[in-house]
């Protein structure tokens, strides 16, 4: 089960309107946009680079300690823009929100 008081601070900070959203990376340098993980891993002091989501398994063990599974990690990260890498969601289409990410984490989480 998640750390609920970790799980609050990200859904807050997923709601603030002190991260953009979004996709591809975990956080892009030069646009200064975090998916949904990414802002997870800013706000806990885990990582201060732009990050690929290859890099989520680097991120098991802060996983972890969030009570967070890697399977619940990457259904974040694939609801943020799975179909965006993969070809299948037009960019123009895409989620232009963490909205589908916070009701996954407050109905799932």
């Amino acid at each position: 089960m998640m750390n609920k008081t970790i799980k609050t601070k990200w859904l807050k900070a997923l709601r603030s309107r002190r991260y953009k959203y979004g996709a591809g990376e975990m956080f892009n340098v030069g646009t200064e946009r975090h998916c949904g993980i990414g802002v997870l891993l800013d706000m806990t002091g885990h990582y201060q680079h732009a990050c690929s989501k290859s890099d989520l398994v680097d991120f098991v063990d802060s996983f972890t300690e969030f009570g967070l599974t890697k399977d619940d990690a990457i259904n974040v990260a694939r609801m943020n823009d799975d179909g965006i890498l993969s070809g299948i969601v037009d960019p123009a289409s895409a989620p232009t929100s963490y909205a589908e990410v916070i009701d996954y984490i407050e109905k799932e989480l």
